[in-house]
């Protein structure tokens, strides 16, 4: 879903939880955004989470959806 009309602003406030020191904050914000397809979204790219996700799944802990 792309951002617009009255989505644009909780985008926007969205966004502006990006450039705080909270990863909780950083990872939702991001999420919320990747969700509406905004492409401030790769503002938040942060490949920990990308390495916690690939351990989690090589661990069984995430499991593929067929």
């Amino acid at each position: 879903m792309r951002a617009g009309g009255g989505l644009t602003a909780v985008a926007d406030a969205l966004a502006g939880f990006l450039d705080r020191d909270d990863p909780v904050a950083l990872l939702d914000a991001g999420y919320g955004l990747a969700l509406r397809d905004d492409p401030r979204t790769a503002e938040e790219y942060d490949h920990r989470w990308d390495a916690v996700w690939e351990w989690n799944r090589n661990n069984g802990l995430i499991q593929p959806v067929d």
